[in-house]
């Protein structure tokens, strides 16, 4: 991921909260950008062994946010 591109997304993120026919689209990005980088740290927890806490509170920051973005996709969509 370049820096332009994860700018892209944080623009579509925003954009979301905005414009209603990007609120989809919105969810699914910030879903997918949150969950990548928990799947990533989680990735190298078990390669590299026990992280600082700091490495531990940006994954669980992670997990909330793809979770609050799951829950608010699925909610958009019922």
């Amino acid at each position: 991921m370049t820096v332009r591109s994860f700018f892209q997304d944080q623009l579509i993120i925003l954009l979301g909260t905005i414009i209603p026919t990007l609120t989809i689209a919105s969810f699914v990005v910030a879903a997918l950008i949150f969950l990548g980088f928990a799947i990533g740290r989680l990735l190298s927890i078990g390669l590299d062994g026990k992280p600082n806490k700091l490495i531990v509170k940006g994954l669980i920051f992670e997990l909330v946010f793809s979770a609050a973005s799951i829950l608010c996709l699925i909610n958009t969509l019922v």
